[in-house]
């Protein structure tokens, strides 16, 4: 009897260990390869991806985030969609070199535009508080669509910068790359051992603080059968942040049926943020976040 006591604790144990491991990783810089766009990519880890399609607009976007030591890597992916446009779409607007002005115009109204010596790349600098994006577009217009490589993080420049935006390949994808597939269901924090979780409003007199960023937010998916019941509204979640970059636990605190509280969790999984900080020193905290379903 003691015996078997002790395996269900030790397997107990190697459930709970498993379960905190597998939502971290080392940070291994790899070339993946995204086959059926025939684009690689070097990046510090599995990436997450997100797939969207606006048919009024004939847009498909499939965005890859990852986090690595305070910064954040993505690739944003805009094409033609395959699905012909609804009749039902009271505007209907078809994929061009239009679009793709359209994308420009609008960084121009919130980036400051750097020239490039490709004339295929343009770059465009964000700054908001200490954070600054870094956004190069690539025209890609003759195959239909456009890509985006992303890298946000702290200060003017990063390490890895230079060598993550020359890793891309276009159309010439590296055949060595590590497939992404379906991509990472979770972002992975840094392979540390995190901090115990501070309250988020248990903040030190005196103290330096760079409060938690959210960098990228995947928007949930809306599911055929909350759809058909015309079920709308929010859930609201409850999401330990940790202090690697990576979650902890998420509660909920308002949910919808039809499993909507279901893809609000499952996006939460995919926030790319950057830690609360206190004296420069990452914490673990909890905050709410909110999922907002709309059918139209």
């Amino acid at each position: 009897m003691k015996s078997l006591l002790i395996v269900i604790l030790l397997s107990i144990v190697t459930t709970i260990v498993s379960s905190q491991t597998k939502e971290r990783a080392p940070i291994n810089w790899e070339t993946y390869r995204i086959s059926d766009q025939n684009i690689s990519i070097h990046l510090p880890k599995l990436p997450t991806r997100d797939d969207s399609n606006n048919v009024c607009d004939e847009i498909e976007t499939r965005q890859y985030w990852t986090y690595a030591a305070n910064v954040a890597y993505g690739l944003r992916i805009v094409s033609k969609s395959k699905v012909k446009i609804p009749s039902w779409c009271s505007e209907k607007r078809r994929f061009n070199r239009v679009t793709f002005d359209n994308r420009t115009n609008e960084l121009e109204r919130t980036a400051t535009k750097i020239l490039n010596a490709d004339e295929l790349i343009e770059q465009w600098n964000t700054q908001s508080g200490s954070v600054l994006e870094k956004r190069w577009i690539i025209d890609d217009l003759k195959r239909d669509r456009w890509i985006e490589v992303i890298v946000t993080g702290y200060g003017q420049s990063f390490a890895k910068e230079s060598d993550f935006l020359k890793s891309v390949k276009v159309d010439q994808a590296d055949e060595l790359g590590k497939e992404i597939g379906d991509g990472s269901p979770v972002t992975l924090g840094d392979d540390i051992e995190t901090v115990p979780l501070i309250p988020a409003d248990s903040v030190p007199k005196n103290v330096e603080r760079e409060p938690l960023r959210v960098i990228a937010k995947v928007k949930a998916r809306y599911t055929d059968a909350a759809r058909q019941a015309n079920i709308q509204g929010t859930v609201t979640l409850r999401v330990v942040f940790l202090s690697n970059g990576g979650f902890g636990s998420i509660s909920v605190i308002k949910e919808l049926p039809y499993g909507l509280t279901e893809q609000a969790i499952a996006a939460a999984k995919k926030i790319i943020f950057f830690p609360d900080k206190i004296n420069g020193v990452a914490r673990t905290i909890s905050k709410p976040v909110t999922f907002t379903f709309n059918i139209y």
